[in-house]
């Protein structure tokens, strides 16, 4: 289906679009709303109205066209502003109204809304997007058919925005909100570049694996680890800092990176999840690591290490944490192994164990070495 993005950014003067050019973290507002329909490749046309040339100049570089329209039209509705100017422009099956008050919509969710209302396109004439959680209405990405509009009473709810998606900027609060979002998104693209460049130097550690006995598969916990031997067993250590489940599955295993799979095999996987990722997903993807070892060395035993709590690192949840480590608890054919044991009597990694609230420290290693080397019960009981 042919389909069009429609911008309108209203009178920034005005109360409730004030915030319309406003930076977050260099950025106006309304920019974010073009980047992320520019970079989905969903519309064969991306129109940006406005009454200020000011705002429409910074488009300029842009593939996005743009319509000044004039003061007297600034009180018309957006889809009456719209239809006086759509005459210029190749009929389309529909029309995006994208709302520029929301710089923190993803590009994908525009794929998967288009998706979503093409599939009952001949069934309705309008969709709107709304807030699950509160049964609110956001008018943040609706998507509306050109012939005819339908009363939003009578809207059949088919699309769902969840947490900051649902932002809109209209209040000083709302700006501070948005700004913590991109600051998070830009901490996620760092460290995916940091993940990047560690699979880059692991690559030459994967074919170490046909000298080892023991294999480390797993995150940060492990790669910061400086660990030659285990309980007489040599170790390759392929725990990468910062990856998640799905990508050390994606990156690490499908792409043959683990030249050869030894006889024992320790997997630490699940943390990050909880941060970058979907920790719904990270079993699935632990059961996929397994089946790869096990298709490549049927005598390969592995055990899986259950995530410890942090000591007061907020952005892990304990609630995530423990629900990966019960999905672990009921792995088939993997012994299993537990850090509770680290922990203190409130529930926390002991703060004598760590250097940074996740990390180990020198003490906190010497622990996780004794716990790893007693792996033969399910416990990890100290000697």
């Amino acid at each position: 289906m042919k389909k069009y993005a429609i911008i309108i950014l209203r009178d920034f003067y005005a109360e409730e679009s004030r915030f319309i050019a406003e930076m977050i973290k260099g950025v106006p507002v309304f920019m974010y709303t073009v980047l992320a329909a520019l970079e989905s490749e969903l519309f064969e046309q991306i129109i940006c109205f406005s009454s200020k040339a000011e705002l429409l100049s910074l488009l300029d570089q842009t593939n996005v066209r743009t319509i000044l329209y004039c003061e007297e039209e600034a009180n018309l509705d957006d889809e009456k502003l719209a239809a006086i100017y759509m005459s210029q422009f190749d009929p389309a099956d529909y029309y995006m109204f994208l709302n520029p008050l929301f710089p923190c919509r993803i590009e994908g969710r525009l794929n998967e809304i288009a998706a979503c209302f093409e599939e009952k396109y001949e069934k309705k004439d309008i969709l709107v997007t709304v807030k699950k959680e509160h049964g609110i209405r956001i008018p943040v990405s609706s998507v509306r058919v050109q012939k005819m509009l339908c009363r939003k009473g009578h809207v059949e709810q088919d699309f769902y925005l969840y947490g900051a998606e649902t932002i809109q900027v209209v209040s000083e609060w709302d700006k501070e909100c948005a700004f913590a979002w991109h600051f998070k998104k830009d901490s996620q693209k760092n460290n995916d570049q940091k993940v990047k460049r560690i699979l880059e130097e692991k690559r030459l550690v994967g074919k170490q694996s046909n000298e080892a006995e023991l294999l480390f598969i797993g995150h940060s916990i492990f790669d910061y680890w400086k660990i030659e031997q285990l309980a007489g067993k040599r170790v390759c250590n392929m725990g990468i800092a910062g990856i998640t489940t799905k990508d050390y599955y994606e990156k690490v295993i499908s792409q043959g990176m683990i030249e050869r799979v030894p006889d024992k095999v320790v997997i630490h996987l699940g943390i990050n999840d909880t941060k970058y990722s979907d920790s719904r997903m990270t079993v699935k993807y632990i059961r996929k690591i397994i089946d790869y070892l096990q298709e490549n060395n049927e005598s390969c035993r592995i055990s899986c290490v259950k995530q410890h709590h942090t000591f007061y690192r907020n952005e892990y949840p304990n609630y995530e944490i423990d629900e990966i480590n019960r999905e672990i608890g009921l792995l088939e054919g993997v012994d299993v192994i537990d850090c509770s044991l680290m922990e203190n009597e409130y529930g926390h990694l002991k703060y004598e164990y760590t250097k940074d609230g996740l990390h180990f420290n020198e003490k906190g290693y010497e622990v996780f070495r004794r716990i790893l080397e007693n792996e033969n019960t399910s416990t990890g009981r100290l000697h």
